[in-house]
């Protein structure tokens, strides 16, 4: 059995989904047809995604265009943040906080980094193992007899 990491009613209308609140951070239009562990794994890609574009822009020379995919990531690592359930998800929601947090305060003062290219790098790579935990819960999920046991990501030396 998986652990409830997030907040969840157990109804999956947009409405009462804490998901879907997090999911539109990210723009999705059909978050209400996705389960919370299929609307996370598109949370992380979007997170994914937006960094990278943000990075390319950086190396562009374009920084207000950086500043707009900073601000998309930051925003659903936001909306994140606020899904957790710290009762019944223990010991991986504290994670999950830390890594939200770490990740927000990345984004936020990227350019104050010594190499702003490698500090895109080092938050893709906090966020990469965890992206394709979720992945694999929502793809778990969707099997008739789902297995019991996701692997945790090792966490990161700057999370201990």
């Amino acid at each position: 059995m998986t652990t409830n990491l997030m907040t969840n009613s157990g109804n999956n209308t947009p409405r009462n989904n804490p998901y879907a609140a997090a999911a539109s951070a990210y723009g999705t239009a059909q978050e209400h047809d996705l389960s919370g562990f299929e609307i996370a794994a598109k949370l992380y890609e979007g997170m994914l995604r937006f960094i990278g574009q943000a990075k390319k822009a950086y190396q562009d020379d374009r920084l207000e265009d950086m500043v707009e995919y900073n601000i998309k990531a930051s925003k659903i690592v936001s909306a994140l943040l606020g899904t957790l359930n710290f009762e019944e998800g223990g010991k991986a929601a504290v994670y999950l906080n830390d890594l939200y947090l770490e990740v927000f305060k990345r984004l936020t003062f990227i350019l104050r980094a010594d190499d702003v290219v490698a500090e895109f790098d080092y938050i893709r790579d906090l966020l990469s193992p965890v992206a394709k935990m979720w992945a694999d819960h929502a793809e778990n999920a969707k099997k008739a007899n789902p297995d019991t046991h996701i692997t945790a990501p090792e966490v990161p030396e700057s999370l201990r």
